[in-house]
């Protein structure tokens, strides 16, 4: 169990880690497009990216006090966000593959391509950051004894945001 512990608290320090440079790297970007640096936290993409990142430190914080105090579980609402936020990025990542690549693909202009989907910040918030909560959550940080199950909301929410990006 400590070791599940650890690798879950190595990949979740990686999320925390690969989301600072990822907003980092996506002000500048959006800084050389002539726009200021709020106009990054208009998109899905970083929202929910966000939500992970502040999932993370929890899960990160709680982890620790799991594996110094033992008699202190994770408390079963933090690992309910985690799913919402895991959810929320793999929306994202399925809505890049499936729906903007192609499209990326079959109409490409000067500023949207199968390259500005996967490179930079966009790598990162797109593919690298939902694959590492993906893993992270079933293989380390799931309790098979406890069912986690995510709120109506965060599946709804995610069904109005697919309904409205198509």
């Amino acid at each position: 169990m400590k070791q599940k512990n650890v690798v879950a608290i190595v990949f979740n320090l990686l999320i925390v880690t690969l989301t600072i440079i990822a907003m980092i790297l996506a002000i500048f970007d959006v800084q050389k497009m002539g726009k200021t640096y709020v106009d990054v936290f208009k998109y899905y993409t970083t929202l929910s990216n966000l939500f992970l990142f502040i999932t993370a430190i929890l899960t990160v914080t709680f982890k620790f006090r799991e594996i110094f105090l033992k008699n202190k579980p994770m408390p079963k609402w933090i690992s309910i966000l985690k799913l919402c936020a895991t959810a929320a990025t793999t929306v994202t990542m399925v809505t890049v593959i499936c729906v903007l690549t192609p499209g990326a693909i079959l109409k490409p202009t000067d500023e949207f391509d199968v390259a500005f989907l996967y490179s930079g910040s966009n790598c990162i918030f797109h593919v690298v950051s939902p694959i590492i909560a993906i893993l992270s959550f079933i293989l380390f940080e799931t309790n098979r004894n406890n069912n986690t199950s995510c709120n109506s909301f965060e599946i709804n929410r995610n069904k109005i945001y697919y309904i409205f990006s198509c």
